[in-house]
């Protein structure tokens, strides 16, 4: 007996030096006297390959002692230096979000890891081109559409037969074509589908979406599922991004309403308000007076004007928390990620050159400028405060065309589809081989998570999408 605790502590002793045993102390104590005597700390797993948004990964922490091997050590934090491009909680989960460069540390017994790099791609689009529809009947958005037309890798769009019945029809890009999901039929008495809307649902992989049947119902549908009539809300203009809907209700009532999993709730009645654009559950919406129309952000509790004196129908968008609108020929970014918000101007060309069409991935802004006869596309860079130029054209740009998501960016010259991938310069832009299908000029393309669809003409509307 009286040998057993010299040769358990000389046990305990070598196991702790092999790394079998944390005594605690690697859980981050922070305590001096920590029996493993760590030297140094470091991310175990940090990626060596770059990172695509929506990409994830559990990080992993080694400390290494004085002598010994490397153990795992429970660290006390995280932390990213730019958490709105990589995302890590305290447990170490860690979220690519946006393309860039991040660097994330790990602490743990008063030591701070090296940084782990991360480099961050845009999705990866190599501007192949494929149909999802070739038939006879009518393919297209529908009437009344300017919102997005794919989320997540699916394509929402609508099919008019010979019956002029119409089919509401979602496709996921990794099935072949005509593998399809019917989400509803409405027959020709019930009336037209229009005011079709797409976007990311709350939950991890779906998407939401909506349409109007007959110029008065409303209906939603979770990721193609049996769709829900909200009834009569004669809804206009309509934006969905994380499960939540904002829409316009109208009918002369021109109020906002918000619709989530949890139902339907009207969030602004006072006023005409109009337009609401969606991101994270908060909204941006005009706010039209007697003689002017003022824009406001809703944070998922109250609302505030963000700028005053717009004229009606302001150009504007919304994303992450960042606002962009046009007026007077300039661009205006307001930052809501400060308190208090932060209104920068992007540019201050005044009656020289025309600044329009601002558009924000909330990272990143794109605008249209018009300067004489040429025609330009710039990106703001938001962190960085640099500009360059995307087009490597002159030629006119259509107005309503211009789109950026995760850094990549869209547009239509005349009858080309124009796109950057979200590296480089103008030299890195350009157009699209339709492969002999050409846009139909009455519907704009849209561009998503790094997918392009688009309605093409060859005798009749289909559905493609640039891949």
């Amino acid at each position: 007996m009286k040998f057993r605790q010299p040769r358990l502590s000389s046990l305990l002793n070598a196991l702790i030096l092999l790394g079998v045993v944390a005594c605690g102390g690697a859980g981050g104590s922070g305590d001096s006297d920590d029996p493993l005597d760590l030297q140094s700390l470091a991310i175990a797993n940090c990626p060596t390959q770059a990172l695509s948004p929506g990409d994830k990964i559990a990080l992993a922490v080694e400390g290494n002692p004085a002598a010994g091997k490397a153990v795992a050590v429970n660290p006390d934090a995280f932390q990213s230096d730019r958490p709105r491009l990589a995302a890590v909680d305290a447990q170490g989960n860690l979220v690519a979000l946006y393309p860039g460069e991040a660097r994330v540390t790990a602490t743990a017994a008063g030591l701070t890891s090296e940084a782990c790099l991360l480099q961050i791609l845009p999705p990866e689009n190599q501007g192949s081109v494929r149909r999802l529809t070739d038939n006879a009947d009518e393919d297209h958005w529908g009437m009344n559409n300017s919102w997005p037309m794919t989320s997540r890798g699916k394509v929402l769009w609508q099919r008019i037969d010979g019956n002029l019945d119409t089919e509401v029809l979602l496709h996921d890009r990794r099935d072949p074509a005509g593998d399809d999901t019917s989400v509803d039929r409405v027959d020709f008495l019930s009336g037209d589908v229009d005011f079709m809307a797409l976007g990311s649902a709350a939950a991890e992989g779906e998407v939401l979406l909506s349409y109007r049947v007959g110029l008065q119902d409303t209906h939603v549908s979770a990721n193609g599922r049996a769709p829900q009539d909200l009834g009569d809300r004669q809804q206009e203009e309509g934006s969905i991004a994380e499960g939540c809907y904002f829409f316009r209700e109208g009918g002369g009532a021109n109020d906002i309403q918000r619709f989530t999993a949890s139902g339907l709730t009207e969030i602004l009645s006072a006023g005409e308000t109009y337009m609401p654009i969606g991101s994270g559950c908060e909204a941006v919406y005009e706010r039209r007076g007697a003689a002017d129309s003022e824009l406001l952000h809703f944070d998922g509790q109250t609302h505030m004007p963000i700028a005053a004196g717009l004229p009606a129908f302001p150009d504007f968008d919304f994303r992450r928390q960042r606002a962009v609108y046009a007026s007077g020929g300039d661009v205006t970014l307001v930052d809501l990620t400060q308190n208090p918000p932060a209104v920068i101007p992007l540019t201050s060309d005044g009656p020289a050159r025309l600044d329009r069409n601002p558009r924000t991935d909330g990272e990143s802004v794109v605008w249209h400028q018009i300067d004489g006869a040429e025609h330009h596309v710039w990106m703001y860079d938001i962190a960085s405060g640099t500009r360059r130029k995307l087009s490597a054209t002159v030629a006119p740009k259509k107005f309503d065309s211009l789109q950026i998501d995760l850094k990549q960016v869209l547009w239509v010259e005349d009858t080309e589809l124009w796109f950057h991938a979200g590296s480089g310069d103008a030299a890195d832009s350009a157009a699209v081989d339709l492969k002999g299908v050409p846009l139909d000029p009455g519907y704009r393309p849209y561009l998503k998570d790094g997918l392009v669809a688009y309605v093409g003409n060859d005798g009749d509307t289909e559905i493609l999408i640039v891949e």
